[in-house]
């Protein structure tokens, strides 16, 4: 019988670890461990992995998220609002589609929720103070029309990579439609493209409990950065190739649209 609270956590934990050693065919399940405690304490910094950079994406987005969502922790940190009022204290990441945010303005004040639509985004630091940046955003998925359908309802999105273009990153649990014991459904990654100062974010890429599928999921990830980029940018939509797309991953638009877009 799995118990309540931090028990069923840590049972929770142990199996996404057994998951994760054998998606990303972990041999050393110390070192996998030791990547876990540090995140845990430190969730926001993922240690360096020395594998390619796809890898090394999606390891990330599993173990920044997964332990965030198992647990209700708070970290110090601040909300910047719509009206430009910043609350600073202790935040609780919410989950991509929650519509509102927990806050307290010290670590054992009481809780004040806030909705989304009053946020511009937030930002947490680890016990290191490095810091990991979220934005409430609007986001836009690939209609049947060559173009994009965007959201009446704002979302979380995480900020993996800043620049010209931002790289974002939401994340939701599927449940399974099979009535099995360890299976109750599959993780979902979902890549957004974000101009700063844009409301909304465009999709350009997504993965299924880690998969990557080089020649199906290129031809998905070209599409959008077609449907998005072919007037504003085409040298950008030109230079997007399959190899670089293999070593790099969604990635690879951040730095192609610094190259070649925007001069």
């Amino acid at each position: 019988m799995v118990k309540k609270g931090r028990g069923r956590c840590c049972y929770v934990t142990s199996e996404f670890l057994r998951f994760i050693a054998k998606i990303f065919d972990v041999k050393n399940t110390q070192a996998l461990i030791k990547v876990f405690v540090k995140v845990v304490h430190s969730p926001h910094q993922i240690p360096p992995i020395k594998s390619p950079f796809v890898k090394q994406i999606l390891l990330l987005a599993f173990l920044l998220f997964f332990p965030l969502l198992l647990c209700a922790q708070y970290y110090e940190g601040s909300i910047t609002l719509t009206n430009g009022l910043v609350k600073t204290g202790y935040i609780h990441i919410p989950h991509y589609y929650k519509k509102n945010i927990r806050f307290r303005e010290t670590e054992k004040a009481s809780t004040q929720k806030i909705k989304i639509d009053e946020v511009l985004g937030f930002e947490v630091f680890n016990t290191d103070h490095k810091k990991s940046e979220f934005l409430a955003l609007n986001l836009a998925n690939p209609d049947n029309n060559g173009g994009y359908v965007i959201d009446k309802k704002k979302s979380w999105v995480k900020v993996l990579r800043k620049g010209k273009l931002n790289l974002l990153l939401a994340y939701y649990k599927i449940p399974s439609v099979l009535s099995t014991v360890n299976r109750t459904g599959y993780s979902e990654f979902i890549f957004y493209v974000h101009k700063p100062g844009d409301t909304a974010c465009n999709f350009i890429f997504e993965t299924y409990d880690g998969h990557f599928f080089v020649d199906n999921q290129f031809r998905l990830f070209k599409d959008c950065v077609t449907r998005i980029f072919k007037t504003d940018c085409p040298d950008m939509v030109t230079a997007l190739d399959k190899r670089l797309f293999s070593v790099y991953g969604p990635s690879i638009v951040v730095d192609l649209y610094q190259m070649n877009c925007g001069k």
